[in-house]
């Protein structure tokens, strides 16, 4: 094992569902869960081909983006790829090399910020919303705006009694609101907690 990668063995997802409430573009995650599912239940047809029965997937993204959950559904082995150990192009060509020698990487798949569609998605399982007037807002804000699935999910989460709907919806603008402001004043472009762990 090289410095910078660490090996590990995916748990087992302790919610099945879990990766079904994933929040990503829906059209992008049926493509990926497509994919996985193929592959998974295809031991049969790749030794029918002859074909070692392998794949390898490359998760990438920010902290919050679902990359956990998504390789908790895999439940193959994983690996942690530390980047604060390279300093250099050889270094990170160095790092790959050591990982995928264990195992090609066939689908590289980016965990990326919230989309509107994903949104909805995080409005609708933590709400039980499908539409309202703040959604307009939402929207025009995430297209300046990124901030992680995690981050969206964390604002819409009722704080006290007292919050519903509307005033979680009120929350995640503000927060919105507030990332764009100091992405123009030039303190940056995201709206997510920058180190946190998923």
């Amino acid at each position: 094992m090289v410095v910078g990668v660490r090996h590990l063995r995916a748990e087992p997802a302790k919610d099945p569902a879990a990766v079904a409430t994933l929040a990503m573009d829906p059209a992008e995650k049926k493509k990926v869960l497509d994919d996985l599912d193929t592959f998974k239940s295809g031991k049969d047809y790749y030794a029918r081909l002859g074909k070692a029965w392998k794949r390898g997937y490359l998760l990438y993204g920010l902290p919050g983006t679902g990359k956990s959950a998504m390789a908790n559904h895999l439940d193959y082995d994983l690996y942690d790829i530390q980047l604060t150990s390279v300093h250099s192009n050889t270094d990170l060509y160095r790092l790959f090399i050591e990982t995928t020698s264990k195992g090609r990487m066939d689908r590289h798949i980016e965990m990326s910020y919230c989309c509107f569609q994903a949104f909805k998605f995080v409005a609708k399982m933590y709400l039980d919303v499908d539409a309202h007037h703040l959604f307009d807002a939402v929207q025009k804000l995430l297209k300046d705006v990124e901030m992680t699935p995690a981050d969206v999910a964390e604002n819409l989460t009722p704080k006290s009694a007292d919050d519903d709907a509307h005033s979680c919806l009120a929350a995640l603008v503000m927060a919105l609101e507030e990332a764009k402001e100091k992405k123009a004043t030039g303190g940056g472009g995201g709206g997510g907690q920058d180190g946190k762990e998923e």
